[in-house]
């Protein structure tokens, strides 16, 4: 993804506006559904800690995966403030 912010930033107008705009629709949706396995994981830990029941198997971490979802939010905002950070291109008599 940083590849391609980096190339779409480096295009001309206004073919680096639509990459751009292209690429923040795409870093919402993984956001989105980030945040969706985030509360989904979370929620599965919850549950088994308030249950009491003996801890899963090693290869059903929750913390595991409470902890890689973590993760890939912070990746996605950062992909967000990358791409605020960018801002408008200025043109040739913009002053």
């Amino acid at each position: 993804m940083e590849d391609d912010i980096r190339k779409a930033g480096a295009l001309a107008e206004p073919e680096r506006s639509r990459q751009l705009r292209a690429i923040r629709t795409r870093v919402m949706e993984d956001l989105r559904r980030d945040l969706h396995g985030y509360r989904r994981v979370a929620l599965r830990l919850h549950r088994q800690r308030r249950s009491g029941d003996e801890p899963p198997p090693v290869s059903s971490d929750p913390c595991g995966a409470v902890a890689l979802k973590r993760n890939h939010l912070f990746n996605d905002f950062a992909h967000l403030k990358v791409l605020d950070g960018l801002g408008e291109q200025r043109d040739l008599f913009d002053f």
